[in-house]
């Protein structure tokens, strides 16, 4: 598109030709739902068609009517302007107040089609639906083999313009992002911020190996720990055996639960957790949107402790490694309290 110079006395004269026209304002892919028909629109002797997409007003060349030569002007039609629209496209047009669309067709991972808008003053901005990034081109065009005026390169001369700034400013800007080849969900393998993992396991093995009552038929139960996360407590999280555990979310209140000790066994679980504590984190698909974040929620890791049901000796001696354990931790008072007894 070129622009005539005028006597800045001069006024262009514009009309609008037909608010009803039924001229289609074509726009493909993901963005055909977001346009309301062309209005045509006429600067002296150049027709252009005009339409509202994503709250900005587009144009194009009623002669060139093509996807790939589509316009942005920098100030939309608002509440300020919309009495008369034609001398406002007038004066925006005639001012070079207006930049570049470009629809840019995303390979994989992402696989979608990206609208940018190019200002010719370097700055742009990444548009999809409602969320919106700025982002600055100020790129050596030799570098990206691009050259020429900006308003009439042919689209595809952008795709390596339009794919860096993507992948550099947009990308992990956005409110949803894609999912990318650089791995963003992998979540946070399982690490001890204090303690360790044997200390942990083995601890907790003496907790529940004191109370040999736990271990109906001789069955082995199940101790499930949930990490600490993004400053969550995380800690003791269910004990038993599939089916049956009991939630260390309860308030102990049932008979049976006072009865197998719960509270206490509570308070030591949550005191091993305290002196060996994890944290990690893995993502799972939440039947959302399969290629972006939103698809996707970020959960804390588990990690769960098997423990046999005890000997005799075993019970014996996981009663005195907890009692010394213990020692320095809390008081002879509470001490007493989470034991209870003496095997």
């Amino acid at each position: 598109m070129t622009r005539e110079h005028r006597n800045p006395e001069e006024q262009p004269s514009a009309s609008w030709k037909d608010e009803e026209s039924g001229v289609p304002f074509d726009m493909p892919g993901e963005f055909a739902y977001l346009h309301s028909t062309a209005t045509v629109m006429q600067i002296e002797t150049t027709v252009y068609l005009v339409s509202q997409v994503e709250a900005r007003t587009l144009f194009r060349n009623a002669d060139r009517n093509e996807v790939e030569w589509t316009y942005f002007l920098y100030r939309p039609f608002d509440e300020s302007n919309r009495a008369s629209p034609e001398a406002h496209f007038a004066a925006e047009i005639e001012a070079g107040a207006y930049g570049r669309v470009v629809l840019y067709e995303c390979p994989e991972p992402v696989n979608d089609l990206l609208m940018f808008c190019f200002r010719q003053d370097g700055i742009g901005t990444f548009v999809e639906y409602g969320d919106e990034v700025e982002f600055i081109y100020d790129y050596d065009w030799d570098d990206l083999q691009m050259a020429g005026n900006l308003l009439e390169l042919p689209a595809p001369a952008f795709s390596p313009l339009c794919s860096r700034i993507f992948i550099e400013q947009v990308w992990h800007a956005m409110r949803d992002p894609y999912l990318g080849p650089d791995h963003w969900l992998e979540g946070k393998a399982l690490e001890y911020l204090c303690g360790s993992d044997a200390s942990l396991r083995q601890f907790t093995r003496w907790i529940f190996q004191s109370r040999p009552a736990l271990f109906r038929e001789g069955l082995p139960l199940t101790c499930v720990y949930r990490a600490a996360v993004d400053g969550t407590t995380g800690g003791a999280w269910v004990y038993g055996r599939p089916q049956h555990y009991v939630s260390f979310g309860s308030n102990g209140a049932q008979g049976t639960v006072r009865q197998d000790g719960f509270n206490q066994i509570k308070t030591l679980c949550e005191l091993a957790f305290e002196y060996n504590t994890f944290t990690g984190t893995a993502w799972e698909y939440n039947d959302n949107n399969r290629n972006r974040h939103s698809g996707y929620t970020e959960y804390p890791l588990y990690l769960e402790v098997e423990i046999k049901a005890p000997s005799r000796q075993e019970t014996q001696e996981a009663w005195r490694e907890l009692t010394e354990w213990l020692a320095d931790k809390v008081s002879p008072l509470e001490r007493q309290w989470l034991l209870g007894f003496r095997p």
